[in-house]
Order: structure tokens, then sequence, then C-alpha cells
């Protein structure tokens, strides 16, 4: 269980890395509870993250961020935000 909580909030931490304990436990179809049960905070969890996984750091990598697009023309075509999303 240990392991499969680990891998879970991994996963999702790297894709949502302000996940707190309830997301993850929903994520990982399982109460609060049992993330409690080894885990007594976000803090303790990701340091274990960081422990088993020592490539990770619990975040998406800076090569693997979503571009952020910003335009201050209210103008702009709908199919340049379109064309520059990621998906």
């Amino acid at each position: 269980m240990r392991l499969f909580i680990l891998e879970t909030s991994r996963e999702l931490l790297q894709h949502n890395p302000t996940a707190d304990l309830d997301e993850i436990a929903a994520c990982a179809g399982i109460k609060r509870s049992h993330i409690e049960a080894y885990f007594e905070s976000i803090d303790d969890l990701r340091a274990a993250i960081t422990a088993e996984y020592p490539d990770s750091t619990g975040l998406r990598p800076a090569s693997k961020q979503r571009p952020v697009v910003t335009s201050t023309y209210s103008d702009a075509p709908e199919s340049v935000f379109t064309a520059l999303s990621v998906r």
C-alpha cells in the first residue's frame, strides 16, 4: 500500500504540485486515513517520494512545464491561443 501511495502521489504531484492529501487520496481511490497511516503530512509524503525516487522532487520537471501564454491585446484572434495551447 505504501508503494502504491508513493507512486500515485508522485504522478499526481508532477501534474498538480499543490495537491493536498485529500486530492491524493481521491486520485488513489482510498481514504485520507490510509495515507496518514504511512505519512503524517504532505511534507512527510513529499520527503518519502524524494527518498524513494531520488531523481524526483514530486514536481513536474522544468523541461515539461507547460508554457504560459499571455497577451495584452484583447483583440487577439482566438486561433492564436488555440495554436499555442498545450494538450
